[in-house]
């Protein structure tokens, strides 16, 4: 019969007492999620592993006062939201952040490859287009205030449900929704060139006869 997994509370408790062990799992378990939504926001995966690990530098000095009212993995996307609005904030507009694509999550944090050879079917006018949209896209969301680079981030990018986004930047839904509203329309007027070039095209595919 195989041993009932370990819930994260439990590894939090652990770590209270000072078992390190638990802590390197609750690492091992939330890493890749942290850095992926800490990527997102600064663009740079060396400033984005600097933040990661920072984050759980701070929950570790945290961990006692944490009482489980939130789930680990929630508490944990708080403090990370925390410290990249704190590493933007420092930055200020000393720093150009870096293009991320951000119609998928990063597949491969490290750069390492997947090992798959790379696609050379496409054309390069075509690559070219694509990666001047998601420039365009990038910057557009880039240009966002804290609050609602936030909830685009956590909500278009990353997938969360309104009430995990409440939790982790610590507002009520209806302030997310009202946020998450105000965010798309000012990215609409932002990016109102590129929509404008894409519906001609839409509107000739629906076109009959």
């Amino acid at each position: 019969m195989s041993e009932r997994p370990v819930e994260d509370i439990e590894l939090v408790e652990r770590c209270k007492r000072g078992d390190l062990h638990a802590y390197d799992e609750l690492m091992r378990r939330h890493q890749d999620r942290v850095f992926n939504l800490v990527y997102r926001y600064v663009g740079d995966r060396e400033d984005a592993r600097d933040i990661a690990q920072e984050v759980f530098i701070r929950a570790f000095r945290a961990m006692r006062g944490f009482q489980g009212q939130a789930a680990v993995s929630t508490w944990l996307h708080r403090i990370a939201v925390n410290e990249v609005i704190n590493h933007r904030r420092r930055a200020g507009a000393k720093r150009r952040i870096r293009t991320v694509p951000i119609d998928r999550n990063d597949p491969d944090p490290e750069g390492r490859g997947s090992g798959d050879p790379p696609d050379t079917s496409a054309e390069p006018s075509k690559i070219m287009a694509e990666k001047e949209r998601e420039q365009l896209i990038q910057d557009a969301i880039n240009s966002l205030d804290d609050d609602h680079r936030a909830v685009v981030v956590l909500k278009d990018i990353e997938g969360y449900r309104y009430e995990e986004i409440a939790e982790i930047i610590g507002c009520p839904r209806g302030t997310v929704k009202s946020r998450l509203h105000r965010a798309r329309l000012e990215l609409r007027e932002k990016l109102r060139p590129l929509l404008e070039v894409a519906e001609p095209r839409t509107a000739e595919a629906g076109e009959t006869g």
